[in-house]
């Protein structure tokens, strides 16, 4: 029997800042389900992989996986998100409030946060071009991790965008003629600020 795997076409699709957070969620909870099944048969965590024994080196944390472990949760994730969209279906975050953050805005800013280290370029872009200005300006570090992770995956005049719309979030102090932007110790640029 030949096999040919003929997928849902998503190449049309687009994905939001929400579902890109989405995707790392679902990502982490594949793992979480294919380990907690494996678990339940019997296996174990093993240096390498031994059916015999039933002990496999994959059963560990989410975030220990190698990242090409990560990377094949993420796709699967990804690809699964976007086949539901193709379809037709519509997938909606719950609604936020208006005026000051709530505590879903709250929750949104921190999954972003905890997912930036994690995402690659092609995550990253639409993650900026989806951006939401009020809830990003209410939480600095976002721009400032994805600054870092841009500067990480080599990509300096992304990072220089980032940071230069996040710096108007950031405190300025005055030093002799000209003023300056606190940045997060984490984050550094490659020339040094030189005061005249």
């Amino acid at each position: 029997m030949t096999y040919h795997p003929k997928p849902i076409d998503t190449s049309a699709v687009e994905l939001s800042q929400e579902m890109l957070a989405l995707r790392e969620e679902l990502a982490k909870n594949a793992h979480d389900v294919w380990a907690e099944r494996r678990m339940a048969d019997g296996w174990r965590y093993g240096d390498r992989r031994d059916d015999v024994r039933k002990e496999h080196p994959l059963l560990v944390p989410y975030e220990q996986l190698p990242e090409s472990e990560k990377a094949y949760d993420r796709d699967v994730a990804l690809q699964t998100i976007k086949a539901i969209l193709a379809r037709g279906y519509k997938i909606e975050p719950p609604k936020r409030s208006e005026g000051p953050p709530n505590k879903r805005d709250l929750d949104t800013s921190s999954q972003i946060l905890r997912n930036l280290a994690a995402l690659d370029l092609s995550s990253l872009l639409p993650l900026w071009r989806e951006r939401s200005s009020e809830l990003w300006s209410e939480t600095p570090e976002i721009y400032s991790q994805l600054g870092q992770q841009m500067l990480n995956l080599g990509e300096p005049l992304f990072a220089y965008d980032v940071l230069s719309e996040g710096r108007s979030g950031l405190k300025i102090f005055l030093c002799g003629n000209c003023s300056h932007y606190l940045w997060p110790a984490a984050v550094r640029l490659n020339k040094p600020m030189i005061c005249s």
